[in-house]
């Protein structure tokens, strides 16, 4: 497209308009003319594309659409990202099973963009690791002085379709967790020694599962109680 707002004056583009048949390719070409006097550090252009289609009088409504890319060009020096937890939550604080919905806020303060690496650690009550998630499973990146949120999911089996309380049962065993739980998200700085850390606390409360399993030991201590008596009938009337 022609809409050149923003570009730094030393990138360009091969051409502005290109012309495409229905199913075809094309390629626009970008250079960089870097100045002697650049300073260091990260450089972000977003290139859009423009596609119109012009109707006719009794034709269909023109239509506009526009797609963009994000060029990333870091300029070598003094350079590097410095990365924060700024935010760890979870969707909920208590649930009944399996998945555990959890959401990082990484902040940038360095000068480039960069992949943020870390890991969620996952504790129980008696603060035995139980899972490790890495931090950065879509390998999102952050530009300088900006934040993003990643999503991470605390899941160990795909859920099954159904409904109703047996179905329930089934799943809050397949996806089965107890009590309290720790979770800590960890970002790694500029060296494997500077971490970064925020803690969310979740509680995890199968009640379908506790609830039947109550039942059935109550049942089942009917059931001695039962035969016990049966037998103790038999021994008198002996």
């Amino acid at each position: 497209g022609d809409d050149r707002s923003g570009l730094p004056e030393w990138m360009r583009l091969e051409r502005d308009i290109l012309r495409l048949d229905p199913h075809a390719r094309g390629v626009v070409k970008w250079t960089v003319n870097v100045p002697l006097n650049a300073r260091p550090g990260g450089y972000y252009v977003a290139i859009f594309v423009a596609a119109s289609t012009d109707g006719t009088e009794d034709g269909p409504v023109p239509l506009l659409a526009r797609i963009g890319m994000l060029l990333f060009v870091r300029v070598n020096g003094n350079v590097s990202p410095n990365f924060t937890v700024k935010d760890f939550f979870s969707s909920e604080k208590s649930l009944r099973r399996l998945p555990v919905k959890l959401t990082a806020v990484i902040s940038n303060h360095g000068n480039v963009h960069g992949l943020p690496d870390g890991k969620v650690e996952i504790r129980n009550l008696f603060g035995k690791i139980v899972k490790i998630i890495p931090l950065n499973l879509e390998k999102v990146r952050v530009l300088p002085d900006s934040e993003h949120r990643i999503s991470i999911v605390w899941q160990d089996e795909v859920q099954g379709e159904g409904s109703g309380f047996f179905s329930e049962v089934i799943e809050e065993w397949r996806n089965f967790g107890f009590g309290p739980y720790t979770l800590t998200a960890t970002v790694y700085g500029q060296s494997p020694e500077e971490l970064r850390v925020r803690v969310e606390r979740v509680f995890i409360w199968p009640s379908h599962l506790l609830l039947t399993a109550f039942l059935g030991f109550i049942m089942i201590l009917a059931s001695f109680y039962g035969y016990g008596r049966l037998v103790l009938k038999r021994a008198i009337s002996h």
